[in-house]
This record gives structure tokens, C-alpha cells and sequence, in this order.
């Protein structure tokens, strides 16, 4: 049955949202809060989506309708309504200015079709969240003094995110040499800091390393006060041991409910290889607990004044830092904790390698580690999240030597 211009206008907010359906994919999803947004829910190529189409009553019942009718002539040729909203947006910015933000605009368009989707994503939002804030709507032709430009790459660096300021580096630099290339500047002033960022430090990568000291950490992250978002991201981070930037892009349909498993495609691995999960039972646990907070984001990790996006980079270092973890434990750094211990466990070198997705210059050890060791896999990470849990359980009876093992387990 079609919703009503009087229905949805006195739809009234409960203890949890709902939705009212229109038909055809459309409804209306009313929040605790009393929020009303128009939602379209479609499918490509078989897999399921969702559009966000705009909030009541900004876009009525009539409008909202267009829209919909507008995002199935997309669908049925194969295109993403978001994909296509995000390009026209872009281009409808990337007229002749010379604000920074519009020739970054441009610069992306010009890049967007050799880019995959979460590589764009990701770009964007970097530029989003770390750039635009300090020089958005300045003349690019203004920006030609390095030391304002360096004094912004170095505020990533201030939190410990000394990849990101490099990342920052690189993508800045492509849009004063493509700005160089449109005419409108004639020197690209990033060049000129080349060498000035710190490039690595070792603290990056800074993770706990005694045992004794782990239950303290466990502990802090499960009594995390902050969001609970931010919460979950640290505790699968820590059952899971994925690379920071994988965890942030997780996606709700990589979730394989019947298999207990998250299906990584190859766009969110850094090397480009897809990735099996066995998903331990505390860990579902922790899923289910996430999709209260955001199950209406695309991403399991999204941002909480912008469920389009996902996480930042340096929101699970930030919240580290504030539990007094700063040079002691980082995101990247729940990797290092997880192989050690594995190892230490005894459990196979190759179990481990495949489960961390590290690559295999090898050739021939390469194509022996296409093998999944699906069973053998989940049964260590059920080991692994059952280990921690042990170490959270009694903190004052921990134990502090190695593992020892007359064979090798898996």
C-alpha cells in the first residue's frame, strides 16, 4: 500500500526507527529522534544497496517520488545513483575559479575513472576532512607560500598519523601540478616540501608488548567512553587484526551471516587480493551490538555527522591517545600484537601470513598460499578472541611467559 502525504506527515518517532514503505524500493525512515529521510533500496547485478534520496519536509512525498523514478533510470542501466550524484556534484563545482576546492574538484574528476570506488572514496574524504577546513575557498593562486601549506600537512603528524600526512603530501602535490597544468599557477609550491614530513617513525606502528600489560588495554578499550562506534572499530581491530584503513571501509555486505565470515573484496585490500574472515563468536556479538548505531550506513564504520562516509583515519588513534595509550599502542599496531602472539602460540607461519593478507613476493610460495584454510582459520581466531577474552576476565592473573609448544597447531 503507497504511503499518503497525511501519513507521513504525522508519522510520529518511537523507542526505535522504522520505516514506512511507499513502494518500489522507496520508504520513509522515521528516527528516534523524529527525523524523516527517504531511503531507496535497490539491487545491481544482485547485490543490494541503499540511496539516500533526501529528509522530509525538504523533499515531499511527490518529490521524493521523482527522485525514485529518476534513480531507476539509472539503475537499469547499471549505475549507482550515489556514484552518479557524487560526479554531478563534483561537476557542478568545477566551473572556471580558482578556489582551491574547485580545482581540486576538477583534478578528481579528471582521475575518478582510473580510480576503484573506496580509492576515490577515500581520497575525497582525506581532502574533506583534513584539507578544505584550512583552505577550501582561498584562490589557489594565494597558496604559494610551502611553509602555510606544511604547517597543514604536520597536523596529522601531531596525532601520530604519519602515513596520512604523507598521503596528504602526495594528493596536494597532484593538484598544484594539475592547477599548474590548467595555467593557473606557474610552480607547484608542495614540491618545495619534499623531505620536510617525517616519512616513518617507528612509533606508527607502536603496539603493547608485554603480556602483563594487555588486560590493562583490553580493559580500557571495553570501558572506551567515548562513541561506541569508535569502541567497536578497536575491539574488532583487535579480534580481527585487519589493516586501519580496511577495517574503516568494512562494508555491511561483506557480512556472510550463514557462513560466519566477511567476504573482503579485493578494492578494500592493500594488496588488491581478497581476503576470507572467520568471524568468532564475540565477534558477532560485537556486529550485532555495531548495527544498532548504523545500520542504515552502507559502512559498518561511518561517521556520526555523516553516515555517507566512513571512518577517519585518525579516529581510532585519537581515541588511543585519550586513554593515555600515545607511543604505547596504535590502530596498525593490533596487527603486531596478533602475529606475535599467534606465533608464540604456535600456530603455522602460513596461517598467520594469509590471515594478516601480507603479500607473497615468492612465486611458488605465492600459489601455494591461495589455499583458504577456511577450518583452520577459524578455529585460530576463535583461539585468539577466547585468549583475550581470558586476559580481560582476571586481570591480576595473567600469564607472562611464552607459549611453548612441542607442535606446531593448524
Amino acid at each position: 500500500m503507497s504511503l499518503s502525504d497525511f501519513a507521513v506527515k504525522k508519522a510520529k518517532p518511537k523507542d526505535k526507527g522504522y520505516k514506512l514503505f511507499d513502494g518500489e524500493g522507496l520508504y520513509l525512515w522515521v528516527t528516534p529522534a523524529g527525523g524523516k529521510h527517504w531511503r531507496l533500496k535497490y539491487r545491481i547485478k544482485g547485490k543490494e544497496s541503499l540511496f539516500s534520496i533526501g529528509s522530509y519536509p525538504d523533499d515531499t512525498l511527490a518529490q521524493a517520488r521523482v527522485k525514485k523514478a529518476e534513480a531507476k533510470k539509472l539503475i537499469k542501466q547499471g549505475i549507482h545513483p550515489l556514484d552518479d550524484k557524487k560526479k554531478q556534484e563534483l561537476r557542478d563545482i568545477a566551473q572556471d575559479d580558482n578556489r582551491f576546492i574547485l580545482v581540486a574538484g576538477r583534478w578528481f574528476i579528471s582521475k575518478l575513472s582510473k580510480w576503484k570506488e573506496h580509492h576515490a572514496e577515500d581520497i575525497w574524504f582525506s581532502l574533506e576532512n583534513h584539507i578544505f577546513p584550512y583552505i577550501e575557498n582561498t584562490p589557489i593562486t594565494a597558496l604559494d607560500e610551502p611553509l602555510e601549506i606544511l604547517e597543514i600537512l604536520k597536523k596529522p603528524e601531531e596525532l601520530g598519523s604519519y602515513e596520512l600526512s604523507k598521503k596528504l603530501h602526495q594528493r596536494l602535490s597532484a593538484i598544484f601540478a594539475f592547477a599548474v597544468l590548467e595555467g593557473r599557477i606557474k610552480h607547484n609550491p608542495v614540491v618545495d616540501l619534499k623531505g620536510l614530513l617525517k616519512t616513518h617513525k617507528k612509533e606508527n606502528y607502536a603496539h603493547i608488548k608485554e603480556v602483563d600489560e594487555l588486560p590493562r588495554l583490553i580493559s580500557d578499550i571495553r570501558n572506551y567512553s567515548g562513541s561506541p562506534i569508535t569502541r567497536i572499530a578497536m575491539e574488532l581491530s583487535f579480534y580481527w587484526f585487519l589493516r586501519p584503513g580496511t577495517i574503516r571501509m568494512l562494508e555491511w555486505k561483506f557480512i556472510d551471516e550463514e557462513r560466519n565470515i566477511l567476504n573482503l573484496p579485493p578494492e578494500v585490500m592493500k594488496m588488491n587480493q581478497p581476503l576470507i574472515v572467520p568471524i568468532a563468536k564475540q565477534a558477532i556479538n560485537l556486529i550485532k551490538e555495531l548495527h544498532q548505531f548504523n545500520r542504515h550506513s552502507k559502512y559498518m564504520f561511518c561517521q556520526s555527522h555523516d553516515p555517507r562516509k566512513y571512518m577517519s583515519e585518525n579516529t581510532v588513534n585519537q581515541a588511543l591517545k585519550r586513554m593515555g595509550y600515545k607511543g604505547k599502542q596504535t590502530a596498525h599496531g593490533f596487527r603486531h600484537i596478533a602475529s606475535t602472539h599467534l606465533n608464540e602460540m604456535g600456530y603455522r607461519f602460513d596461517l598467520i601470513e594469509k590471515q594478516m593478507a601480507h603479500g607473497e613476493k615468492d612465486e611458488v610460495r605465492a600459489a601455494y598460499n591461495k589455499a583458504e584454510w577456511i577450518p583452520e582459520r577459524t578455529e585460530m581466531m576463535q583461539t585468539w578472541a577466547n585468549y583475550i577474552d581470558s586476559l580481560a576476565d582476571d586481570q591480576n592473573n595473567v600469564v607472562t611467559g611464552k607459549f611453548k609448544t612441542t607442535k606446531a597447531r593448524a
